[in-house]
């Protein structure tokens, strides 16, 4: 679980600080990676272990090098160069990314596959989600929350987890309580398996 309430630079993310407890009280035993502490050396060790990641955080989209597109931690962007360096195939089930354009592409090449959702599964892990557009503060924490909910239980029971199924159930159910505001529960799009 990575979450930058306050990075230097860009607006606060107020929901941030409830959407990392209820992500990380999905799961017992996780290590937040909060403000200070989510730096590049600590997202790379945690990475080299985790089966599940979080990141409620900004990201940086750069149309024109998407490998420069990154995630904002404390001591810089981590790029989606420097992620497709890691390993984690054997270990690495999902990670959700809960910060703006990560799902999205360049403008040079408007099919451009490579996105920080792509970089997370090339790393190796199974299932990747992340936004096509920026997301409001408030609802990334509330998907967020519900999803990481459904799936802790469903994993908790050892259950068959079908994570882009839960994904479709909560934007179903929560469209109903948004009907003409897609913008809140249509922004995740699921990558992998």
């Amino acid at each position: 679980m990575v979450a930058m309430p306050v990075t230097r630079g860009y607006a606060d993310l107020p929901g941030v600080r409830a959407e990392a407890e209820a992500v990380a009280g999905s799961y017992p035993g996780s290590v937040p990676l909060v403000g200070a502490d989510a730096t590049h050396t600590a997202l790379a060790s945690a990475l080299s272990r985790a089966a599940v990641a979080h990141f409620a955080c900004h990201a940086v989209n750069v149309p024109e090098d998407p490998s420069r597109s990154g995630l904002v931690l404390a001591d810089g962007t981590f790029s989606v160069a420097e992620l497709s360096v890691h390993d984690l195939e054997g270990h690495a089930f999902l990670a959700y990314l809960s910060a703006c354009d990560t799902a999205r592409g360049g403008r040079v090449l408007t099919d451009e596959a490579i996105t920080l959702c792509a970089g997370l599964v090339l790393a190796g892990f199974t299932h990747a989600f992340g936004t096509l557009w920026p997301v409001d503060d408030a609802a990334a924490a509330f998907l967020a929350g519900r999803f990481h909910q459904a799936l802790a239980r469903r994993l908790g029971r050892g259950e068959a987890v079908e994570p882009a199924r839960i994904l479709n159930q909560l934007a179903e159910w929560t469209s109903g309580g948004w009907p003409d505001r897609p913008s809140r529960w249509a922004t995740l799009i699921h990558f992998g398996g």
